[in-house]
C-alpha cells in the first residue's frame, strides 16, 4: 500500500500487453453496465415465458384430464381412430 496526499492507494502491476482486447477500449463503464443490464433483462424475460408456458401448458393438460376419461390411458393402449371418434362424440353429446 501506498500512500497519497493522506490516501491509501493499493497499487497492480499492469496486465500484460496481449491480453488486453484493445478495441473495447473505447467502451465506457456505463454503456458496459447498460448493456449488461439489457442482456440480463432479455434473459428474465425468456425465463418468465418458458415458465408462464410451462404453466399454461400444465394447467391445459389438467383441464383436459377433467373434460376426457383418462383412467383407461396407458402408454402401450394404442387407441384405433374409431375409437377415439366415438370418445370425441361422447363429449359433443353432453
Amino acid at each position: 500500500m501506498v500512500r497519497f496526499r493522506q490516501i491509501f492507494l493499493d497499487v497492480k502491476d499492469a496486465p500484460e500487453p496481449d491480453v488486453i482486447i484493445w478495441e473495447n477500449q473505447h467502451i465506457t463503464s456505463t454503456n458496459r453496465t447498460i448493456r449488461t443490464t439489457i442482456v440480463m433483462l432479455i434473459t428474465i424475460i425468456l425465463i418468465g415465458v418458458s415458465f408462464g408456458g410451462i404453466v399454461f401448458s400444465k394447467y391445459y393438460q389438467d383441464t383436459a384430464a377433467k373434460e376426457y376419461d383418462i383412467s383407461m390411458c396407458s402408454a402401450t393402449t394404442e387407441v384405433t381412430l374409431t375409437e377415439a371418434y366415438q370418445d370425441y362424440l361422447k363429449k359433443k353429446e353432453i
